[in-house]
């Protein structure tokens, strides 16, 4: 049986509690500051555009893709509600969960006896661009740290007094964080079964409160956890659940993690970890061949390790058993903060004999951390999602450059698009969707946005109008421009009677014939009117050969472009159509109403031109 044990808090000194909240408060305004400075990355403005804008973010109902980090996407959809979709609105949740994060790193640090791990606990854990800097992005990974931070005090205290209160509390913080982000959904699993195994242990609890502990477990723990692994294995089965790769733990998992942390590939980093990660087992070693071990299932550097430990096993089983990918990078999130604490608290509890301060330097290496933080504090982008930066300012100079009735061609890698969409729906669509789907060869866009050396051959069609150090992106705008060859103009002044909300309405139906290995711009003038906000409809081209199969596929979502269609005035965008697969037979355009929304198509115009252009 277990004894019922006490939480010892160690209270910081006056000046400790000053130097605290100082730099607690400092580290909140610098995410704040990045907030409303740093660029939207690709991530974010997925987030936005497939969960926010359209407010449709529940399990099961809406876009199926792991970028969906429901409480994320849920309470930045209120945000947005609120405030609008300026980034620093978008952002604000995960901004506002970082005091809660503060507030708990303070309460765990209070159970370490010795100052200098207090400490170093606090610098490792606030001073790291890769951990902390998830709180200035539109992504559930910062809110997750902060409900798992509040998961791990309450699961400490549920295991040193295993009250109703505090198995519910603890197993409420869990489920929260598993929604802001599922790669938590092990930890949970693991949580639910050491509270588990703590209540039916429990000495001195009659069987009436066992059974309201296990009841607790249960509707807290248990239940949550099989909707969340029913939706984890759904999405799964709809190939959703891709990032990550299956390379081993050591190359995929520990390797991304150091890489960010200390900004460096270098083998020296993970080597250091695995000497950290061994130097622990021996520490746990010790501390359960002594007589006391029973006392020390209770203290929280046994149930910090169980949690650690039994994360990487479950991923690692995962793997073999279910094909399941390791985690990398960003999804691996969670075990920094878990080594650290484990680490941590393991030390604690062992130095406690030793007087000697020279033990402390076994942790210097890890001040490279807060040392590669300083170094790189920035206010223009995210030291992780760097190659996803994206400046407005290539945008406003595209802008600047639409002189005609069309927008000006752009080309990109797909990387680029939803930032860029982001830039032209807070402009009220004024500006085509970036082309990405033939990146890198096409070479028919007015303007690129690539990194040349990706490709010396871009040099020969296009100049350098900018530069942005930080993403290693090149604005380029072609030398000759291009000449549009207006090949036809389709019209209807009156399509529809009244408002419908038929799935499809054709546009364009007709043969490719010379149009053959020709790429086209499609100029269109839409006069559209629908009481939804956003209304949900595409404007797609297919391409389809003899035999009836697609051959070429482009998309513009107009919910991507503005959120009002209940104007009068003519909406004008363009579509830019890579060149046309030598087996092409029909080529058709048309209106795909995907939640067959009503609306009123009013009337429409449609120019189909050849590029032409050496």
């Amino acid at each position: 049986m277990l004894a019922k044990q006490s939480s010892v808090e160690n209270t910081f000194t006056k000046t400790e509690n000053r130097i605290y909240i100082a730099l607690a408060t400092l580290i909140w305004i610098y995410l704040f500051l990045r907030a409303v400075l740093v660029p939207l990355v690709h991530d974010e403005a997925a987030t936005f555009f497939w969960y926010v804008h359209p407010g449709e973010f529940l399990p099961f109902l809406s876009h199926w893709d792991a970028n969906n980090h429901i409480l994320n996407s849920f309470l930045s959809w209120l945000s947005y509600k609120a405030f609008g979709a300026e980034e620093w609105a978008l952002r604000l949740p995960n901004l506002l969960f970082a005091p809660l994060f503060f507030f708990y790193l303070y309460k765990l640090s209070t159970l370490l006896k010795q100052p200098p791990l207090r400490w170093l606990l606090i610098i490792l854990l606030l001073l790291s661009h890769y951990f902390i800097g998830f709180f200035n992005l539109s992504r559930g990974y910062g809110m997750s740290m902060a409900l798992m931070s509040g998961g791990i005090w309450y699961g400490i205290k549920a295991m040193q007094q295993p009250s109703s209160r505090n198995l519910i509390t603890a197993l409420l913080f869990w489920y929260l964080a598993c929604l802001a982000n599922l790669t938590l959904i092990n930890s949970m699993i693991i949580i639910s079964g050491i509270l588990l195994l703590r209540v039916v242990f429990s000495e001195n609890t009659s069987l009436k409160d066992i059974v309201g502990r296990i009841a607790s477990v249960l509707f807290a723990g248990i239940i949550p956890l099989l909707f969340l692994a029913w939706y984890a294995f759904a999405l799964k089965n709809k190939g959703a659940l891709y990032y990550g790769l299956q390379d081993g733990f050591w190359e995929v998992t520990l390797s991304s993690i150091t890489k960010y942390l200390a900004g460096s590939e270098s083998l020296v980093f993970p080597v250091f970890i695995a000497i950290y990660f061994l130097l622990m087992i021996a520490g746990l070693i010790r501390l359960f061949i002594s007589d006391k071990w029973k006392e020390h299932l209770t203290q929280p550097f046994f149930f910090l390790s169980i949690l650690f430990l039994g994360n990487i096993l479950a991923t690692i089983l995962l793997n073999v058993l279910f094909g399941v990918n390791y985690p990398e990078d960003r999804a691996a999130l969670f075990f920094y903060p878990l080594f650290v604490l484990s680490l941590i608290f393991i030390s604690d509890r062992i130095f406690r004999p030793i007087r000697r301060k020279g033990a402390y330097l076994l942790f210097l290496p890890l001040l490279w951390i807060p040392l590669h933080f300083m170094i790189n504090i920035n206010f223009t982008h995210d030291l992780f999602f760097w190659d996803q930066r994206l400046p407005e300012r290539f945008y406003e100079q595209v802008r600047s450059a639409h002189s005609g009735k069309y927008p000006p061609g752009v080309q990109a890698n797909a990387m680029r698009h939803f930032v860029w969409q982001y830039y032209t729906f807070m402009d009220e669509g004024k500006e085509i969707k970036v082309q990405y789907k033939n990146h890198p060869s096409f070479n028919k866009a007015d303007f690129i946005i690539v990194r040349p050396e990706n490709n010396p051959q871009w040099r020969i069609y296009y100049d350098s109008l900018d530069y942005d150090p930080p993403s290693e992106l090149y604005l380029m705008k072609r030398k000759n421009a291009l000449k549009k060859d207006l090949l036809k103009t389709i019209s209807d002044e009156y399509t529809q009677e009244g408002i419908t909300d038929r799935e499809f309405f054709t546009l364009y139906k007709g043969p490719v014939d010379s149009l053959k290995n020709e790429s086209l711009y499609i100029g269109l003038n839409l006069d559209i009117d629908s009481p939804h906000k956003p209304l949900v409809l595409n404007v797609v081209v297919e391409v389809r050969n003899a035999e009836g199969q697609f051959v070429q596929y482009e998309s513009l979502e107009l919910d991507w472009l503005k959120t009002d269609w209940t104007g009068e005035e003519i909406f004008t965008n363009g579509m830019l159509i890579p060149q046309l697969p030598v087996d092409s037979e029909t080529i058709l355009v048309y209106l795909w109403n995907r939640e067959k929304q009503r609306y009123r198509l009013n009337g429409y115009q449609m120019e189909m031109f050849v590029l032409e252009g050496k």
